[in-house]
């Protein structure tokens, strides 16, 4: 009500999602933060199934699976705010749903995170959403896209000053990709940086 500008108003929505989540109010916490979502042009279906996430994955597999590591690692920094903002709801709205269970969600938001990164370059978030495309590809039984991926999401996340984005993708692949193919004892040091 009080914010100046769209970016103020963004800030205090994303700290309203934030503050709900770490309340453990996670459902309110999601529906907040796909209201939000709305407003800056990303819609999500209420009722998230399987075929939503299919169409998605398809869309998304399709245009990775064209793309080189090179040419994804010269994606340009993004520099539309309102995608930037988007991006980073969404990722926050990925660890809310987490407790829930909602896996739908968490793909389908992983899913929007790469679309956007694809069309309008990387932020801070975009690693989260690589690591997200390896722990899908993983669960596919594709664990040579998923080490892939899981080091792809490791560059990208190299490349901006976020402890916090670096961790949660470090996570994501320590927890859920690299033991794919290398025993977990392999990378516990991972583990270790990222809960510091």
């Amino acid at each position: 009500k009080h914010a100046r500008t769209t970016r103020d108003k963004y800030r205090v929505y994303l700290i309203k999602v934030d503050s709900l989540g770490s309340s453990l109010k996670f459902q309110e916490a999601l529906t907040f933060g796909y209201q939000v979502l709305q407003e800056l042009g990303e819609r999500f279906p209420s009722k998230p199934n399987q075929f939503n996430l299919i169409l998605n994955l398809l869309k998304v597999s399709g245009k990775l699976r064209s793309t080189s590591d090179d040419e994804l690692l010269a994606i340009p920094k993004m520099s539309d705010e309102e995608k930037l903002f988007a991006l980073e709801i969404m990722s926050t709205l990925m660890t809310h749903a987490f407790p829930l269970e909602k896996d739908l969600d968490i793909g389908l938001l992983g899913l929007r995170m790469l679309q956007i990164t694809m069309r309008y370059g990387l932020s801070k978030h975009s690693s989260r959403a690589f690591a997200a495309w390896a722990f899908i590809q993983g669960s596919m039984f594709n664990f040579d896209e998923a080490t892939r991926f899981g080091r792809l999401a490791q560059k990208f996340a190299s490349r901006f000053d976020s402890p916090g984005c670096e961790g949660r993708t470090l996570l994501t692949n320590a927890c859920f990709v690299w033991h794919l193919q290398r025993p977990m004892d392999e990378h516990l040091d991972s583990l270790l940086k990222a809960h510091q």
